[in-house]
C-alpha cells in the first residue's frame, strides 16, 4: 500500500530548504556573524560565516520518494528496534560441545585400556607445552575432565548458560569465544602453575572456557545493556567469589581439590577481551 507522505505533502523534497540544501544557520540567524555579551563581533563558526548552512534535500520521512510504503515502514521499524531482541537462545554448538565432553569421557575412563592413557596425556595442558611446541593443549584441555561430577557439573553449565551466548554471537562465533577463552584460560594456567608458583599442573576441564562465557555475560551488559541484570549479577558473584576463595586457599596450601584458579582467571579475562574487541553482536 503506498500513501502520500504528509511531511512533504508528496513532493519528495525536505520541506525545511524546499530542496535547495542549504537552510538559514540558526546560531547566526543568517548574519554570518555573532556577539558577545561585551559587544565583540566575530565569524559564526557554525556557518564560517557563510549565513547558512547544508540540509538534506530530500525529505527524511519517505527518503524522497514522496510516498509511504508498507516497505519503507517496515525498514524504518526494524531501525528502531533493538535487534538483540529479535534472538532467541541457540544449543547447536553447545549441544555438540556436551556430546564431545561425554565421548572424551567415556574414552579415557571406559576406553579400551591401551587408549585411555595416551588421550589423555595427549590432550591435557603440561608444562612443557611451550617447549614441546604441542600449542594444541591449549584448546583440547576442555575436552578433559577429572570425573563424572566435574563432567556433569560443566556439562551442566554449559546446557544452561551457553544458548543465550550462542543466540546473540551465532553458533560459529560462539565457537571462537568459547575456544578463545579456553587458549586465555589455558594459557594463564601454564603460566601461573609452571613459571609464578613452580609446580607442575596437568590441566584439564571445561571451566576455562565456562569462565569466558560467564566474563562475556558481564562484558555485554556492561557494554550494550543485554541480558537480564538478576543473570548478570549471579555471575559476578559466583566467578568473585570462586575466584577470591580459590586463590586464596591455593596460595595458602589448601587447594585440596585442585582447582585450577588460574585457568578461571584466564579464560574469565578472555571473555572480556573477545566482547571489547568485536563489535556489538547482531545474532548472525
Amino acid at each position: 500500500m503506498k500513501t502520500s507522505c504528509p511531511r512533504c505533502e508528496g513532493s519528495g523534497q525536505c520541506i525545511e530548504c524546499r530542496g535547495s540544501g542549504k537552510v538559514t544557520c540558526p546560531t547566526c540567524q543568517g548574519t554570518g556573524e555573532c556577539t558577545t555579551p561585551r559587544g565583540t563581533t566575530f565569524k559564526c563558526k557554525s556557518c564560517q560565516g557563510g549565513g547558512s548552512i547544508s540540509c538534506p534535500v530530500t525529505c527524511d520521512s519517505c527518503q524522497g520518494s514522496g510516498v509511504i510504503t508498507d516497505q519503507l515502514q517496515k525498514q524504518v521499524r526494524e531501525k528502531y528496534t533493538a535487534r538483540f531482541a529479535n534472538y532467541s537462545p541457540l544449543s547447536r554448538m553447545t549441544t555438540y560441545l556436551v556430546m564431545l565432553d561425554v565421548v572424551f569421557y567415556f574414552l579415557t575412563y571406559w576406553g579400551p585400556p591401551d587408549l585411555r592413557g595416551p588421550i589423555f596425556n595427549a590432550l591435557a595442558n603440561t608444562p612443557a607445552l611451550f617447549a614441546d611446541h604441542e600449542y594444541w593443549r591449549l584448546v583440547t584441555p576442555v575436552l578433559l575432565h577429572g570425573g563424572l561430577l566435574h563432567l556433569a557439573m560443566n556439562c551442566y553449565y554449559l546446557a544452561q548458560y551457553c544458548p543465550p551466548i550462542e543466540g546473540a554471537y551465532s553458533s560459529h562465533r560462539f565457537l571462537w569465544l568459547y575456544v578463545f577463552c579456553a587458549a586465555t584460560g589455558n594459557f594463564l594456567s601454564w603460566l601461573g602453575h609452571w613459571v609464578i608458583q613452580g609446580q607442575p599442573y596437568a590441566s584439564v576441564g571445561a571451566s576455562t572456557a565456562l569462565f569466558g562465557v560467564g566474563s562475556a555475560y558481564l562484558a555485554l551488559y556492561w557494554r550494550w545493556r543485554l541480558f537480564d541484570q538478576g543473570v548478570v549479577r549471579w555471575w559476578l558473584g559466583y566467578m568473585g567469589i570462586l575466584l577470591a576463595a580459590g586463590f586464596a586457599m591455593d596460595f595458602g596450601g589448601y587447594n585440596v581439590l585442585n582447582i585450577d584458579n588460574w585457568g578461571h582467571l584466564g579464560g574469565a579475562l578472555g571473555g572480556l577481551a573477545f566482547v571489547y574487541l568485536l563489535p556489538r553482536p547482531t545474532g548472525h
